[in-house]
């Protein structure tokens, strides 16, 4: 990992959250780290790493953001909608339920997870979330050949339903 990070321009550090290894985050001074499945919650790093850096976690329910709210800067909530990489994924959140309670403030940042694409994104925020984390839906199709334009036009269309909070179709 410190063989990538080295690869890579501090200039973008800034914007780069690990998911393991957090003592590379205070090194390179990364942006921050992110718990997960894959490496769980750990009261002392998360009260290390929040002095300089931003904390994340993933939670699937309102007991979860509420255990976490007042440690992280903000949280990944999912699955929102059916999942475009994760077919398997039958449970959705229910989203009356999880709209009230996030209108009635987070004091962490909420992000959505799962599902979104342009057609949905203004959803997402309608329902009370601070913003949306994607990925299959714009990789979703791409085998060993990248089409670069097709990636392109998913990303712009997205950005577009954001920043006009509205459901855009491609």
């Amino acid at each position: 990992m410190e063989t990538l990070l080295n690869a890579i321009n501090e200039k973008y550090y800034a914007g780069i959250s690990m998911h393991q290894f957090p003592e590379l985050v205070e090194k390179y001074n990364l942006s921050g780290f992110h718990f997960s499945y894959s490496y769980p919650y750990q009261k002392q790093i998360a009260d290390r790493l929040k002095k300089n850096h931003q904390v994340s976690i993933s939670t699937h329910t309102k007991c979860e953001i509420g255990e976490y709210e007042h440690i992280m800067d903000y949280m990944f909530l999912s699955p929102l909608f059916p999942s475009v990489s994760k077919k398997e994924e039958q449970f959705l959140l229910d989203k009356e339920k999880i709209s009230n309670y996030l209108l009635k403030g987070i004091q962490s940042k909420i992000i959505a997870l799962s599902g979104i694409h342009p057609e949905n994104a203004a959803e997402a925020f309608d329902l009370g979330f601070d913003g949306i984390a994607v990925l299959g839906s714009i990789w979703e199709g791409q085998t060993e050949k990248i089409d670069t334009a097709l990636i392109v036009q998913k990303f712009s269309a997205l950005k577009k339903a954001i920043q006009t909070n509205k459901r855009i179709t491609l």
